[in-house]
């Protein structure tokens, strides 16, 4: 699965689960940037499955995931990663059936 279209060349991917209330929050941005219609820029919805993932953002150039995270700070508070320079804590990457 290639998106990519050739005047694309940075993904915006929200992620989340439309069921589980604040978890939909990087879909709902990712819907509110599709109304802005970014030149050179795809933003797709994705449920946040790894392999998904890497197989979505493979062809990009630069690649933005919005997602929830369970950090123990106040709702709203917003966590930027350069995955190339920094690795993400790990007590945001835990997945649960809830």
């Amino acid at each position: 699965m290639n998106l990519q279209r050739k005047d694309k060349n940075t993904l915006i991917i929200g992620i989340g689960n439309e069921f589980r209330i604040d978890d939909a929050i990087g879909l709902h941005v990712a819907r509110r940037l599709k109304e802005l219609l970014l030149e050179n820029v795809e933003v797709i919805e994705a449920s946040g499955e790894g392999a998904e993932l890497l197989e979505l953002w493979k062809s990009y150039d630069k690649v933005f995931a919005i997602d929830a995270v369970c950090s123990g700070n106040n709702p709203g508070k917003i966590y930027r990663f350069n995955v190339h320079t920094e690795k993400p804590p790990t007590k945001f990457f835990n997945y649960s059936s809830q």
